[in-house]
């Protein structure tokens, strides 16, 4: 479908009769009643709803849920209503008068110019990555020299014309504002917080900051501005602790967050960006490298203890170039982002990475998109966007909120990479936002899971490019009880799970699971989620307390819960108590100790937490409140009050508020809460019920401290004998090969088969199976063969020694050729000593392999040469294809998959398992290689280069094609 298309069906068609739908005051509360008792079913059907009910305190309304009724009104009165008086509104009362202003007037379509019109302009521009670039204000400057005039960002708003900003005006406003930041006293290595809606003000407020040598840290403005005062009082805490010397805001915010230089320490001014625009130019910059700190990322609701992510300016490059990788990004794509730039997605994924990789950003706000989910893929379709994405939520309010007639016309076949993370990911959502746009060219296998974190710098594991979402079905009750994720074909709903693979982690980080001790668990064991890489944060900034919790030696805690299978990610919860509500992190302590305050009430006997929300697509916040009250009318009061706390503390409603018996809230015995068995409760229907006796409890709690004992005990013993065994095992077998292999009489092949025959005996009895299939090795009359293989384990060599059906001469590293051990086995075995780090001994074991080769033998290598603890390959080096080359022999591929779970790189005690080794055919070209990715191998081919091919060439060819055969 042409990007430039007839403008398409108006967003809000009005249905036969919707017009005469009536207008008064009770029609209006009654459309409202539904959307309560729909969202709040605690309140809706009890409330009194009148037009002057606060949409917030008495009804629970908050951002999402406002829109929600929006839509849900112009959807019955046939009227447009501006989000702007929708998203300020207080009482129902206010609005009346716009919904009759508006009736009868469809709200159209944003006019956006199609994407022609200055997007295009990059799409043959090779020198739009600024590969040498240490700072982003590297990266803006460069832009700014080389193409100034190219659009940088365009901002789309729902009652302007699209405004487009250059990369020239980006540097030129944000050196005015610079100047006007040093003016007022802002020192490089300060800090500036940035409390600015989305728009040319907020980005060049924030490279300004950058360029004055001093530190941004960006916090949401407020929703409501008759919520201001008590929106900027909860940010008092992030700002003293990010020891903020300045607030830079917008004028309707600037009389109140004034009011915050008495209350934070250090706060000297607080100013409107328009004022800082009024000065000169900015002088010379202070010096900035990659180790100077680019910004501080607070994680978003938590007032207690604030958590400041310290991000430098090397830490986002390298997330940048890592995310870039894993996605396939270049300067011809085009993103189109609602995400808040306070957030870390939006911020680092959406804007820093279109001003690194000059690709153009089509920029709208939140407020614009929850209003009407349909213009973020009208500008998807308008601007030919290739990348957009957002958490799960945003796909479910375009299934939800998005009429077939808003359909008409719109293509989204442009779009190639719809990321879905920052909460817990629905494989049913993503079924249905491919089904229902599938029509307008949306490819299902553009949805792509991700998972990251700002402690990352965002990206830590990418769904890869263009396979699609893969979803696990596993049992419950191994997941549940032995924290196990045991695949199943299908079952009834309540007995298996379903899990998004988030793929495997990106470029450069890596990836584990560890259990309550720290110790690394097998794939398919679920435990706590740890990673590290090259754009991990120092910590978090003066919070020495988190920091202890956040690091487990050169490993960061992600805080969540999850497991290994096929080197990808799968999350299946969170350790920590953050609550994900429609992309919104939000924190239950606060809301706990005001609700302990509350009368009737137990104080401390509160619970707060996430429980999915599969309508939804995102997270249900649900209250659990400890009361001794049992009158009717009482209970009803105390629900009110506990609904008012949560949308005063956390701008958010309760979704569910249970009044519980005493006891019922379970704590730890320090008497912390625990939030997770609270939740188990809640979801099985069992909260509340009552523990029983005394002495029934005391039995249960006996028998359960039994069990977890003896299971505990019995697990440690198990490893413990395994060691032993282990141990014994190969001790055995090491003493039997030397008698049988170097000293009993024989011809190589002899020896061969003997010591083949006790490896395979001794891997049985460590319990490691090995399953080989695929293509035969050719007896020394078939022709020359050169095996490559993959290294994942230090096992490899043995596994592939026991599989192999003919004998191979492999390469080992030479370092082993001084052990008096095994250098004398390996060497009776045929293995050949190759010296990487000795150029004249390395040319002499490749020497010796080709003399094999000539002689007939099948020789084998590792062409990657070492091996690390992820999944994926390394380069491969060119000697085992130049020595193929040379003897013109056939390269074997061979693919060993299993044998990392059974030996990680760090650990000396093997674990039982499967390992499967597949022997490919052998391949000649890169279209050799492309032929057997596809799953269609042909028969043995001969080596086929072009007349003028080098010897290096042909090399490389070999390489290259038997590495994606590998790889695929």
């Amino acid at each position: 479908m042409p990007s430039a298309m007839p403008n398409r069906a108006k967003e809000r068609p009005a249905g036969p009769g919707v017009l005469d739908a009536s207008l008064d005051a009770q029609s209006l509360v009654e459309a409202m009643r539904e959307v309560v008792t729909e969202l709040h079913p605690h309140l809706g059907a009890r409330t009194e709803i009148t037009l002057d009910s606060s949409l917030e305190r008495d009804l629970g309304l908050d951002s999402i849920s406002r829109m929600e009724l929006l839509a849900r009104l112009e959807r019955t009165f046939g009227a447009a209503i501006p989000e702007a008086v929708m998203a300020n509104a207080e009482t129902a009362r206010e609005l009346l008068p716009a919904l009759r202003a508006g009736k009868g007037h469809d709200r159209a379509e944003v006019s956006t110019p199609p994407a022609a019109e200055g997007l295009e302009a990059r799409r043959d521009a090779p020198d739009a990555v600024p590969t040498g670039a240490r700072t982003l204000l590297d990266a803006a400057d460069y832009h700014a020299r080389h193409h100034g005039e190219r659009v940088h960002v365009v901002l789309c708003g729902s009652d302007r014309e699209a405004e487009r900003i250059t990369y020239a005006d980006l540097v030129d406003r944000a050196e005015h504002i610079a100047a006007g930041l040093a003016n007022r006293g802002l020192e490089p290595g300060q800090s500036a917080a940035l409390m600015l809606p989305t728009g040319f003000d907020y980005l060049a407020t924030f490279l300004a900051v950058q360029m004055a040598g001093a530190i941004p840290v960006p916090i949401y403005p407020p929703a409501r501005m008759s919520q201001l005062e008590d929106h900027v009082r909860r940010h008092a805490g992030i700002l003293a602790n990010a020891r903020a010397r300045m607030l830079v805001t917008f004028a309707p915010a600037l009389g109140v967050s004034r009011l915050l230089t008495a209350q934070v320490p250090g706060l000297r001014s607080v100013v409107d960006v328009a004022a800082l625009d009024r000065e000169g130019r900015f002088g010379e910059r202070p010096g900035l490298d990659e180790s100077s700190t680019a910004f501080l990322q607070y994680t978003s609701g938590s007032t207690g203890s604030p958590k400041g992510v310290v991000l430098g300016h090397g830490d986002v490059l390298a997330s940048l170039e890592a995310m870039a990788a894993a996605l396939g990004a270049t300067p011809r794509d085009v993103f189109v982002s609602w995400l808040p730039l306070y957030h870390d997605m939006g911020l680092i994924g959406g804007w820093m990475g279109s001003l690194y990789f000059g690709f153009p950003l089509v920029l709208m706000s939140p407020l614009d998109f929850l209003a009407r989910p349909a213009r973020w893929l009208d500008a998807i379709h308008r601007h030919r966007g290739t990348l957009s994405g957002g958490p799960n939520f945003g796909y479910e309010l375009c299934v939800r909120r998005i009429e077939p007639e808003q359909l008409e016309g719109l293509d989204l076949t442009s779009w190639r990479i719809a990321f879905n993370g920052a909460e817990p990911v629905s494989p049913d959502t993503m079924d249905r936002f491919a089904a229902k746009f599938a029509p307008c060219g949306f490819r299902d296998n553009a949805m792509t899971p991700v998972y990251g974190l700002a402690e990352a710098t965002l990206g830590v594991a990418f769904t890869p490019i263009g396979r699609g979402p893969r979803v696990e079905t596993v049992d419950a009750d191994a997941i549940s009880n032995r924290a196990l994720a045991v695949p199943l074909s299908g079952g009834a709903p309540g007995r298996v799970r379903r899990y998004v693979s988030c793929g495997p982690p990106i470029p450069g980080f890596e990836v584990r699971i560890v259990d309550e001790r720290g110790t690394e668990l097998r794939e398919r064991s679920e435990g706590a989620i740890e990673f590290r890489g090259p754009s991990t944060t120092a910590g978090y900034f003066r919070n020495p307390a988190a920091n202890r919790a956040l690091f487990d030696g050169d490993w960061l805690r992600s805080g969540d819960r999850g497991y290994v299978a096929g080197g990808e990610l799968h999350v299946t919860g969170r350790d920590k108590d953050l609550i994900v509500r429609a992309g919104r992190n939000l924190y239950p302590y606060d809301l706990e100790a005001a609700i302990g305050e509350i009368d009737g009430v137990r104080k401390g006997c509160v619970a707060v937490f996430a429980c999915a929300d599969a309508g939804a697509g995102t997270e249900r916040l649900v209250v659990v409140a400890e009361t001794r009250e049992a009158e009717s009318e009482r209970r009803r009061e105390i629900v009110d009050a506990i609904s008012r706390a949560a949308s005063a503390v956390l701008g958010a409603g309760a979704d569910a508020i249970v009044l519980a018996p005493p006891h019922s809230v379970l704590k730890t015995s320090s008497g912390k809460i625990r939030r997770s068995a609270v939740r188990d409760l809640f979801e099985s229907g069992a909260l509340g019920r009552g523990a029983g006796s005394v002495r029934v409890q005391i039995v249960r709690l006996a028998l359960a401290g039994i069990r977890g004992t003896v299971r505990s005990w019995a697990l440690r013993a198990g490893r413990v004998a395994y060691a032993v065994h282990a141990g014994a095992v190969v001790g055995t077998t090491l003493a039997l090969a030397w008698p049988a292999v170097v000293i009993a009489p024989g011809d190589a092949r002899a020896r061969w088969r003997r010591g083949r025959g006790l490896a395979r005996a001794a891997f049985r009895a460590l319990g490691i199976r090995i399953r080989v299939s695929g293509e035969q090795i050719p007896d020394r009359a078939g022709g020359r063969y050169v095996l490559v293989a993959n290294h994942a384990s230090y096992l490899d060599g043995p596994l592939l020694f026991a599989a192999m059906p003919a004998p191979v001469a492999w390469a080992v590293k030479g370092e082993l050729e001084g052990n008096v051990f095994l250098a004398p086995l390996l060497r009776a075995l045929g293995a050949e000593f190759v010296h990487r780090f000795d150029n004249e001994r390395n040319v002499a074991g490749v020497e010796s392999l080709a003399g094999r080769l000539n002689a007939g033998d099948a020789v084998g290598f590792f062409p990657e040469g070492t091996l690390h603890r992820m999944p994926g390959l390394l380069p491969f080096r060119l000697g085992a294809f130049s020595v193929a080359v040379e003897a013109d022999a056939r390269v074997v591929p061979v693919i060993v998959s299993g044998s990392r779970s059974v030996l990680r790189d760090g650990y000396r005690i093997p674990r039982p398992g499967v390992v499967r080794i597949r022997i490919a055919s052998p391949v000649a070209s890169p279209d050799d290689a492309s032929e057997l990715a596809s799953g269609q191998p042909g028969s043995e081919r001969t080596q086929s280069a072009s007349p003028g091919d080098s010897s290096w060439a042909r090399a490389v060819k070999l390489r290259d094609a038997a590495r994606a055969v590998i790889l695929a």
